[in-house]
Protein backbone atom coordinates (compact mmCIF):
# COMPACT_ATOMS: atom_id res chain seq x y z
CA UNK A 1 0.00 0.00 0.00
CA UNK A 2 1.44 3.60 -0.47
CA UNK A 3 -0.47 7.03 0.39
CA UNK A 4 -1.78 8.61 3.69
CA UNK A 5 -4.81 8.31 4.85
CA UNK A 6 -6.22 10.64 7.67
CA UNK A 7 -9.81 9.30 9.20
CA UNK A 8 -9.85 11.60 11.85
CA UNK A 9 -7.98 14.46 13.92
CA UNK A 10 -6.23 12.60 17.66
CA UNK A 11 -6.05 16.01 19.41
CA UNK A 12 -9.95 16.56 18.35
CA UNK A 13 -11.30 13.26 19.64
CA UNK A 14 -9.12 14.02 23.00
CA UNK A 15 -10.31 17.44 22.93
CA UNK A 16 -13.93 16.06 22.68
CA UNK A 17 -13.28 13.63 25.48
CA UNK A 18 -11.99 16.64 27.66
CA UNK A 19 -15.22 18.76 27.04
CA UNK A 20 -17.27 15.48 28.01
CA UNK A 21 -15.49 15.35 31.09
CA UNK A 22 -16.45 19.85 31.66
CA UNK A 23 -19.67 18.62 30.89
CA UNK A 24 -19.95 15.81 33.38
CA UNK A 25 -21.31 13.56 30.46
CA UNK A 26 -19.34 10.54 32.48
CA UNK A 27 -22.67 9.73 34.32
CA UNK A 28 -24.40 9.50 31.55
CA UNK A 29 -22.22 7.96 28.70
CA UNK A 30 -20.86 10.04 26.23
CA UNK A 31 -22.35 9.22 22.50
CA UNK A 32 -18.87 7.60 20.89
CA UNK A 33 -19.98 7.95 17.45
CA UNK A 34 -21.06 12.33 17.37
CA UNK A 35 -16.78 12.25 18.43
CA UNK A 36 -16.46 10.68 15.35
CA UNK A 37 -17.94 8.07 13.21
CA UNK A 38 -15.38 5.82 12.26
CA UNK A 39 -15.17 4.87 15.92
CA UNK A 40 -15.27 0.69 16.98
CA UNK A 41 -17.52 1.16 19.98
CA UNK A 42 -16.71 -2.31 22.01
CA UNK A 43 -18.66 -1.14 25.40
CA UNK A 44 -15.94 -0.32 27.58
CA UNK A 45 -13.56 0.07 24.99
CA UNK A 46 -13.48 2.50 22.15
CA UNK A 47 -11.21 2.89 19.23
CA UNK A 48 -10.68 5.87 17.00
CA UNK A 49 -8.64 4.96 13.75
CA UNK A 50 -6.97 8.37 13.38
CA UNK A 51 -4.41 7.52 9.74
CA UNK A 52 -2.56 4.72 7.73
CA UNK A 53 0.56 5.35 5.57
CA UNK A 54 1.94 2.95 3.18
CA UNK A 55 5.44 2.42 2.66
CA UNK A 56 6.51 5.03 0.69
CA UNK A 57 8.97 7.28 2.19
CA UNK A 58 5.96 10.67 2.14
CA UNK A 59 3.44 8.69 3.68
CA UNK A 60 5.48 7.48 6.00
CA UNK A 61 7.14 10.81 7.26
CA UNK A 62 3.62 12.56 6.95
CA UNK A 63 2.93 9.49 9.72
CA UNK A 64 5.46 10.44 11.94
CA UNK A 65 5.22 13.99 11.91
CA UNK A 66 1.15 14.01 12.86
CA UNK A 67 2.47 11.16 15.29
CA UNK A 68 5.04 13.30 16.99
CA UNK A 69 2.47 16.13 17.13
CA UNK A 70 -0.48 14.31 18.41
CA UNK A 71 2.40 13.15 21.73
CA UNK A 72 3.24 16.49 21.82
CA UNK A 73 0.12 17.91 22.30
CA UNK A 74 -1.17 15.24 24.72
CA UNK A 75 1.28 16.09 26.51
CA UNK A 76 1.23 19.72 26.22
CA UNK A 77 -3.00 19.83 26.79
CA UNK A 78 -3.49 16.55 28.95
CA UNK A 79 -0.09 15.88 30.45
CA UNK A 80 0.64 18.71 32.50
CA UNK A 81 3.01 20.65 30.26
CA UNK A 82 6.55 20.32 31.91
CA UNK A 83 5.13 17.90 34.46
CA UNK A 84 4.53 15.16 32.44
CA UNK A 85 1.44 13.42 33.75
CA UNK A 86 1.30 10.57 31.04
CA UNK A 87 1.38 7.10 32.23
CA UNK A 88 3.32 4.23 30.70
CA UNK A 89 1.94 0.86 29.57
CA UNK A 90 4.06 -2.10 29.99
CA UNK A 91 2.70 -5.55 28.70
CA UNK A 92 2.88 -6.84 31.98
CA UNK A 93 -0.67 -5.49 33.65
CA UNK A 94 -3.67 -3.59 32.74
CA UNK A 95 -4.49 -2.68 29.06
CA UNK A 96 -0.81 -3.30 28.42
CA UNK A 97 -0.95 -6.73 28.96
CA UNK A 98 -4.60 -6.86 27.15
CA UNK A 99 -2.86 -5.66 24.29
CA UNK A 100 -0.09 -7.68 24.06
CA UNK A 101 -2.54 -10.75 24.81
CA UNK A 102 -4.53 -9.89 21.48
CA UNK A 103 -0.87 -9.76 19.82
CA UNK A 104 -0.91 -5.81 19.52
CA UNK A 105 2.20 -4.39 19.44
CA UNK A 106 2.77 -0.59 19.27
CA UNK A 107 5.58 0.55 17.52
CA UNK A 108 5.69 3.85 19.75
CA UNK A 109 5.82 3.53 23.47
CA UNK A 110 2.20 3.02 24.82
CA UNK A 111 1.35 5.86 26.81
CA UNK A 112 -1.95 6.88 28.74
CA UNK A 113 -3.61 10.34 29.11
CA UNK A 114 -6.22 10.12 32.12
CA UNK A 115 -9.42 12.65 30.55
CA UNK A 116 -11.73 12.48 33.23
CA UNK A 117 -12.95 9.12 33.42
CA UNK A 118 -11.28 7.87 30.55
CA UNK A 119 -7.80 7.09 29.32
CA UNK A 120 -6.46 7.82 26.18
CA UNK A 121 -3.80 5.42 24.62
CA UNK A 122 -2.19 6.46 21.09
CA UNK A 123 -1.33 3.17 19.68
CA UNK A 124 0.62 3.05 16.24
CA UNK A 125 0.66 -0.69 15.00
CA UNK A 126 2.27 -2.49 11.49
CA UNK A 127 0.46 -4.69 8.70
CA UNK A 128 3.03 -6.41 7.10
CA UNK A 129 0.39 -7.77 5.06
CA UNK A 130 -0.68 -5.07 3.78
CA UNK A 131 2.84 -3.12 3.97
CA UNK A 132 1.02 -0.10 6.05
CA UNK A 133 1.40 1.56 9.23
CA UNK A 134 -1.69 2.99 11.72
CA UNK A 135 -2.52 5.16 14.79
CA UNK A 136 -5.67 4.32 16.44
CA UNK A 137 -6.43 6.09 19.84
CA UNK A 138 -7.71 3.74 22.20
CA UNK A 139 -10.26 5.03 24.70
CA UNK A 140 -10.87 2.93 27.75
CA UNK A 141 -11.86 3.51 31.49
CA UNK A 142 -9.59 5.09 33.68
CA UNK A 143 -9.71 2.97 36.79
CA UNK A 144 -8.21 0.19 34.20
CA UNK A 145 -4.90 1.45 35.06
CA UNK A 146 -5.77 3.60 38.04
CA UNK A 147 -7.35 2.89 40.95
CA UNK A 148 -8.60 6.10 43.03
CA UNK A 149 -7.07 6.79 46.30
CA UNK A 150 -7.50 4.70 49.09
CA UNK A 151 -9.73 2.72 46.37
CA UNK A 152 -8.58 -1.01 47.22
CA UNK A 153 -8.59 0.25 51.41
CA UNK A 154 -12.36 -1.35 52.17
CA UNK A 155 -13.34 -4.44 50.59
CA UNK A 156 -16.19 -2.42 47.80
CA UNK A 157 -13.24 -0.54 46.70
CA UNK A 158 -11.39 -3.93 46.68
CA UNK A 159 -13.83 -5.24 44.66
CA UNK A 160 -14.20 -2.82 42.44
CA UNK A 161 -10.87 -3.10 41.26
CA UNK A 162 -11.33 -6.44 40.89
CA UNK A 163 -14.08 -6.35 38.64
CA UNK A 164 -12.01 -3.44 36.22
CA UNK A 165 -9.28 -5.83 35.89
CA UNK A 166 -11.72 -8.53 34.50
CA UNK A 167 -13.62 -6.45 31.92
CA UNK A 168 -9.69 -5.08 30.85
CA UNK A 169 -8.59 -8.53 30.59
CA UNK A 170 -11.92 -8.99 28.59
CA UNK A 171 -11.70 -6.51 26.17
CA UNK A 172 -11.15 -7.11 22.43
CA UNK A 173 -8.39 -4.65 21.25
CA UNK A 174 -7.94 -5.93 17.94
CA UNK A 175 -9.67 -3.88 14.48
CA UNK A 176 -9.39 -3.95 11.09
CA UNK A 177 -9.15 -0.14 9.03
CA UNK A 178 -12.83 1.00 7.93
CA UNK A 179 -13.49 0.11 4.15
Amino acid sequence: MTGFTQLADGLAILEALDLARQRNEHATGVTWSALDRHVIDRGDLQIFPIARAGSDDESRERFRGMVRELYSDAIHFFGGDAVHAEHLLTPDEGYGKTLAMAGIVSENRLYMWFIGNHGAVPVVTSDPENKSTVLAIHVIPAEWEWTPWGGTNTARGASRARTMAKRCAAADPSWDWPA
